[in-house]
């Protein structure tokens, strides 16, 4: 209950002053927030896992190409 009490207050706070001033707070409020990071972390390991194992195949194909080129 009191959290939904702070957000329509800062909300009610951003709608009655200027743009500007709304986005300067906005950004100070999300300066020390990495929980994005946080979740894109895992994420790196993932991709680099399916492109090494993209890249094998790939390399294998390249050389199949070649081989008949000759």
């Amino acid at each position: 209950m009191a959290e939904t009490a702070i957000t329509s207050a800062i909300f009610a706070t951003l709608s009655s002053c200027g743009p500007a001033f709304a986005a300067q707070k906005v950004a100070e409020l999300a300066e020390g927030d990495n929980r994005g990071l946080a979740l894109l972390l895992p994420l790196i390991p993932a991709i680099i896992w399916v492109l090494y194992n993209i890249l094998q195949p790939a390399l294998n194909q390249l050389n199949r190409m070649r081989n008949e080129k000759k």
